[in-house]
């Protein structure tokens, strides 16, 4: 990931219609099927009770469930000196993982559901509140989630309160 350390962090409660629904990041922009997830994606998921996390080499890592209608703290994390990126949920870390890929300079980031050969873009997961994206490091050990708005600082390259309905749903709090 040519050797930047980022944080990518965010509460999610996921709804409890979903059984099948995904939130992801990731350099491609185009709508794709649940069952063919392009490659340089991360991604977590439900697939019908079993919970993973998806590497952007393909790999998967087995998750605990998570509660219908219930906040999570999740927290992505990389080294950019040694590769190792971290998945935390309520600030335990449940994955870790060494890899490498190539950072494009555009990173998209959604939610959405479905089944078969649906688009995963069509439908809703989860809400989501105080999306922050860091160029450091937030967490290197298990912590305890700031229960409160997440602020603006010298680290911060993209902030979102999630306290409004904007009708143009690029807009960033804080970008």
């Amino acid at each position: 990931n040519s050797g930047k350390d980022w944080t990518l962090e965010f509460w999610l409660r996921k709804d409890n219609d979903s059984n099948r629904g995904m939130m992801y990041f990731s350099t491609n922009n185009t709508a794709f099927s649940y069952n063919t997830l392009p490659t340089n994606m991360f991604a977590l998921y439900d697939n019908n009770g079993s919970y993973k996390f998806r590497w952007p080499d393909n790999s998967e890592s087995n998750l605990s469930a998570l509660s219908d209608n219930v906040w999570y703290h999740v927290a992505i994390t990389c080294n950019g000196s040694n590769q190792e990126h971290k998945v935390y949920i309520n600030g335990s870390n449940v994955a870790t993982k060494t890899l490498s890929y190539t950072v494009k300079t555009q990173v998209y980031f959604g939610c959405g559901f479905g089944g078969g050969g649906a688009s995963i873009l069509n439908g809703n997961f989860a809400e989501f509140d105080e999306i922050r994206h860091s160029n450091t490091i937030r967490y290197t050990t298990s912590f305890t989630p700031e229960t409160t708005a997440f602020t603006d600082d010298e680290n911060t390259l993209g902030l979102f309160h999630c306290d409004t309905y904007p009708e143009n749903d690029d807009i960033a709090d804080s970008y």
